[in-house]
C-alpha cells in the first residue's frame, strides 16, 4: 500500500514537469486522485489523474476523485464536501470551482459535490444523468471506468452548457443588437393604433339611449328588487412544496447546501 502511494506520488510529479511551462497553472498541479480506498490499479490512478488535469484545463474547473472505506460516520455528502473545503480544491481559487468525484465503500453510495461556478453549470438533472451513468460501473466493481464516465460526461456538461450566464457586456450588447428590431415593432403597432383611433373616429356613432326613446309614450310605473339566492364557491390554494432551486429560473436548477466549514455545495448521491 505504502509502495503504491509513493510511486504514484513519483508518477504525478514527472506528468507536471512534462507539462509546458506556458501552460503549466497552479490550479491545476498537484495530486487529484485520493484513492484511499484502494480499489484502483496503478494504472487507472495515472489515467485519471491525466484527466482530470486535461478537463481542467478544457473548462477552467479543477476535477477531483477520491474513494473512502471510512466516512468518518458523515454522509457521503458531508464527506465529500469536507474534503474539497479543507484540501483547498478549486480552479481559481481555494475552495473555488470546481467538481469532486466520492465511491464510498463505507456507505455503499456515489456522490458528486460542486463548487463555486460549478454549481450553476451541474444541474441537478445533469447530476442525475452523471450519476446513473458511473452507477453502471459501480454496481459491477468496476470503480476505474465508473471514475473515468464522470470525468467525461461532467466534462461534456462543463463544455456545451447551453444555461451558461451571459456576462453584463454580452447582455448589452446583446441587447443593442436587438434593440432596431423591436424599435420597428414598436413603430407598427403605434402607426396601427393611431390609424385606427383615427378611423373610428371619422365613423363616431351618434345613437345612444334617446334614439329608441318614444318620450310621450314612456312612463315608469313601478321598480322592484327580488333576492333569489347567494352562491359561494371555494377552491384550495396548492402550494409547491418540491427542493429549491437556485438555477436562475429555469427548470434545470441547482439545489444547494452549506457545508460544515460554511461553503456552499450542490450535488446528489446514489446508492450502489
Amino acid at each position: 500500500m505504502r509502495n503504491k502511494h509513493l510511486i504514484r506520488s513519483l508518477v504525478c510529479l514527472f506528468l507536471v514537469l512534462l507539462l509546458k511551462p506556458s501552460s503549466l497553472n497552479a490550479e491545476v498541479t498537484g495530486q487529484r486522485v485520493y484513492d484511499e480506498a484502494d480499489i484502483l490499479s496503478e494504472e487507472e490512478e495515472i489515467r485519471l489523474e491525466q484527466l482530470c488535469i486535461s478537463y481542467a484545463e478544457e473548462t477552467h474547473m479543477d476535477f477531483v476523485i477520491l474513494t473512502t472505506e471510512d466516512a468518518q460516520s458523515k454522509t457521503s455528502e458531508a464527506f465529500a464536501d469536507d474534503f474539497y473545503d479543507e484540501g483547498g480544491f478549486g480552479y481559481n481559487k481555494p475552495q473555488g470551482d470546481g467538481v469532486l468525484f466520492l465511491i464510498d465503500m463505507d456507505n455503499r453510495e456515489i456522490c458528486i459535490s460542486t463548487c463555486g461556478e460549478a454549481i450553476y453549470y451541474m444541474t441537478d438533472q445533469r447530476i442525475d444523468e452523471v450519476l446513473e451513468a458511473v452507477y453502471k460501473s459501480v454496481s459491477v466493481g468496476d470503480y476505474g471506468a465508473g471514475c473515468k464516465t464522470f470525468l467525461q460526461k461532467t466534462a461534456a456538461f462543463l463544455k456545451s452548457d447551453p444555461y451558461a450566464r451571459p456576462t453584463l457586456k454580452q447582455r448589452m450588447l446583446a441587447s443593442l443588437k436587438r434593440s432596431p428590431f423591436y424599435i420597428a415593432i414598436a413603430a407598427v403597432v403605434a402607426w396601427i393604433y393611431a390609424s385606427s383611433l383615427k378611423r373610428s373616429r371619422a365613423y363616431k356613432n351618434t345613437t345612444n339611449y334617446t334614439t329608441y326613446q318614444d318620450r310621450g309614450n314612456f312612463h315608469l310605473v313601478q321598480r322592484e328588487d327580488f333576492f333569489l339566492r347567494e352562491t359561494t364557491t371555494t377552491r384550495r390554494i396548492v402550494t409547491d412544496t418540491g427542493r429549491g432551486s437556485s438555477g436562475g429560473g429555469h427548470s434545470g436548477g441547482s439545489s444547494t447546501h452549506v457545508s460544515s466549514g460554511g461553503v456552499t455545495h450542490g450535488g446528489g448521491s446514489m446508492k450502489f
